[in-house]
């Protein structure tokens, strides 16, 4: 479901239905505004659940899909403000897990498509038009995860078919691709920049590798979370810091985790509201604070900080799991099932 909460400015993203609720002074409920066919029709709960919520040129495009049962094809969906509606059938992936705004486009990716260089790496919209693009120099089994340097500077994180985690980097806005780091642990989830590095973190027990200049990339002898051996994903930078979600298993999707604290200069730190240890479904940053969804007291609980500090409360739902979260203009959207 997708659900909504809308505040004094605009409007907010939602959950396998979808909801929204305004991020205002007092505490908002989300409000539920339904379940796409396409998603409900699927044949296992994980797929029917909506993991991932992203405003994008006046619409809400929604991620679902089951990473465990490996089920799939996905199609592109979006909610227009009354309907849920189909911008690309088919796409070769069990699932759209995360999708990020780079640059002008929207850019959802793939996991776990076929391995054949036809396949597609990751889908691009501009307005409610995508693409499916399959690049020979990715030839992914995921891509979790894309950072935009510069207009034409873009890294992907994932693992290649040998297993490898892997980055790749492209300095043509994305046409042509070449692997600058991989290893053996298993997966990166996350690449982003900070403190003038880049960084990735794989899901073993591994230190974070760094890069001054995003070719050559070494272990830098810290963690982005307080461990090695904890999975970092959605990461965003605010205030100087990168504020990221440490999941307790990124394969079992069910599972949830601690809002991170990274400086780039030493191990990262959890910082999430009071009742959030490892309950955090998603994190995301909007219009000068750091939103942070958790299960808390059995709710479904929306939070916001400016300082990573100090946590206002601002929407619940007091039944169901809230997830993929996105903010805009003072509305909150999160997905569920």
């Amino acid at each position: 479901m997708l659900t909504t909460m809308r505040g004094s400015g605009g409007a907010a993203r939602g959950r396998g239905t979808i909801g929204v609720a305004s991020v205002a002074a007092e505490v908002q409920s989300f409000t539920d505004l339904g379940q796409s066919a396409t998603i409900a029709a699927e044949t296992t709960a994980d797929a029917q659940t909506i993991w991932d919520a992203r405003y994008y040129d006046g619409n809400v495009f929604v991620g679902y899909g089951d990473y465990g049962a490996n089920t799939g094809p996905c199609d592109v969906i979006y909610w227009n403000g009354s309907a849920f509606v189909q911008s690309l059938a088919a796409v070769d992936t069990e699932m759209f897990g995360l999708s990020r705004v780079l640059g002008d486009d929207l850019w959802l990716f793939v996991i776990d498509p076929v391995g054949a260089a036809t396949d597609p790496d990751y889908v691009t919209c501009t307005g409610t038009v995508c693409t499916a693009i399959s690049r020979a120099s990715i030839v992914p089994v995921h891509v979790y995860d894309g950072y935009r340097h510069t207009d034409a500077v873009l890294y992907l994180a994932g693992t290649v078919s040998t297993g490898e985690e892997t980055i790749w980097r492209s300095t043509d806005a994305g046409v042509t691709w070449t692997i600058v780091q991989q290893g053996p642990v298993s997966r990166y989830h996350t690449v982003f920049h900070i403190a003038s590095k880049f960084w990735t973190q794989s899901q073993g027990p591994r230190n974070a590798f760094s890069s001054a200049d995003g070719v050559t990339w070494s272990d830098s002898g810290i963690t982005v979370g307080p461990s090695n051996n904890e999975p970092i994903t959605r990461a965003h930078k605010f205030s100087g810091f990168i504020a990221a979600m440490r999941r307790e298993s990124l394969s079992d999707l069910g599972g949830k985790g601690n809002v991170v604290k990274f400086d780039g200069v030493s191990s990262g730190s959890y910082s999430g509201p009071a009742g959030s240890d490892e309950t955090v479904t998603d994190v995301t940053t909007a219009d000068g604070y750091l939103y942070c969804m958790a299960i808390i007291a059995g709710k479904s609980e929306l939070w916001r900080t400016s300082d990573f500090t100090s946590w206002t409360k601002v929407a619940e739902l007091s039944t169901g799991i809230l997830r993929g979260l996105d903010v805009f203009d003072g509305t909150a959207w999160a997905g569920g099932t």
